[in-house]
């Protein structure tokens, strides 16, 4: 590898380290990434990888939507490579307003570096385009930027509404009487968890069914817990290989 593509930046903003470890596993079985490095010494370690073509991405957690759109602007306005794309990934949650924020960041981005960036972008151009969204630069200058809402960048959920698409047919049983017991603990028991937390208590209690019970995420996906073939994986590992090609 050339020194000069060892240097090149390539960003995935994430809100957590649930985030990280799953999409790292998502491009690993899909087979577009190797592990770089995990970093561990800094406040909020990266994940490190090569994607095909000897690309490095760094998959960084933001603790939380808010910070990572702030970093997200800031990565972008603190451009300086000439083969840069800087990408984010959120939640959807309802009630989140999500994609007004991030489409307010975005044509703040616009307005504020206008004399150094271009994108290809129509005036009303929108977030919520099918397969993800994806600003391709208009000059050498520009980084290539984008962004996916979860679950599916038309729905709204997170992350654990994402994991649900991904349950193999051979365990929908299962999640589907994981599903009806959480249900039942928050109607009948009390479960003091919050409703718009349901797709995590309902995730939660499907692992922890499982052998090892309640795997991290990312680990889950070894042990036949999720299937990273499947529909929505696969246009999600699409979109990050779009976003991250070569210029």
């Amino acid at each position: 590898m050339s020194r000069a593509t060892d240097e090149c930046k390539r960003f995935l903003l994430v809100e957590g380290n649930d985030d990280v470890h799953v999409i790292g596993q998502l491009l690993k079985l899909s087979g577009v990434s190797t592990l770089r490095n995990l970093k561990k010494t800094s406040i909020k370690p990266s994940l490190q990888l090569y994607l095909n073509e000897n690309i490095p991405l760094d998959i960084q957690p933001c603790d939380g939507a808010s910070p990572a759109i702030r970093d997200f602007t800031a990565k972008i306005k603190g451009f300086n490579s000439l083969e840069d794309s800087i990408g984010l990934v959120l939640d959807n949650d309802q009630g989140s307003n999500r994609v007004v924020q991030v489409k307010n960041a975005i044509d703040r981005i616009i307005q504020e570096t206008s004399q150094r960036f271009r994108w290809k972008l129509d005036r009303d151009y929108e977030i919520l385009t099918p397969g993800g969204f994806i600003a391709e630069p208009d000059n050498a200058d520009t980084p290539r930027i984008g962004c996916w809402l979860m679950p599916d960048h038309q729905s709204y959920g997170m992350l654990e509404t994402f994991l649900a698409t991904l349950v193999p047919e051979t365990r929908r049983p299962l999640f589907d009487h994981a599903e009806k017991a959480a249900i039942t603990a928050k109607k009948d028991f009390h479960a003091p968890y919050q409703g718009c937390h349901e797709d995590k208590a309902v995730m939660h209690t499907y692992l922890a069914w499982q052998d090892e019970p309640g795997k991290p995420f990312g680990l889950s996906f070894e042990q036949g817990s999720f299937d990273a073939q499947d529909t929505p994986a696969v246009l999600f590992v699409d979109w990050i290989k779009r976003l991250f090609k070569p210029k």
